[in-house]
């Protein structure tokens, strides 16, 4: 009995030649109980919103990196997990875009600043 309930667990599943890969864990086929979602599934309109969602938060972006120490990576994953529609590739892109990593005066740390054309462009205060 129980080599019967392990080949069960562990059957064979022949795939369709339909599915397309890369195969992603998103959505459930019923038909072979495997997660699947090809990169057709998502629609042009849903990617330039994903594309275009790091704009809306620029200031969002710039009040939490301006005058930080934290490192990029920390900032870009925790700017991530507040605004999960926003791309950790487009948050490093703005971030490179945007700000610098420089001391300032007597501080004797370097730190986060929005350039001056970011402060401008953005009207950020």
């Amino acid at each position: 009995m129980k080599f019967l309930k392990y080949r069960e667990e562990f059957k064979v599943v022949i795939l369709s030649k339909k599915l397309s890969f890369p195969i992603k864990l998103d959505k459930r086929d019923n038909d072979l109980g495997l997660f699947i979602s090809n990169s057709d599934d998502i629609s042009a309109e849903t990617k330039i919103k994903q594309r275009n969602s790091i704009k809306d938060k620029i200031k969002e972006l710039a009040y939490a990196l301006h005058g930080t120490f934290e490192s990029k990576q920390k900032v870009i994953d925790d700017f991530n997990i507040r605004y999960p529609e926003c791309s950790k590739k487009s948050i490093d892109k703005k971030i490179k875009d945007l700000f610098v990593k420089e001391k300032r005066l007597i501080d004797p740390k370097a730190r986060w600043y929005a350039t001056e054309s970011t402060l401008i462009e953005w009207n950020l205060d």
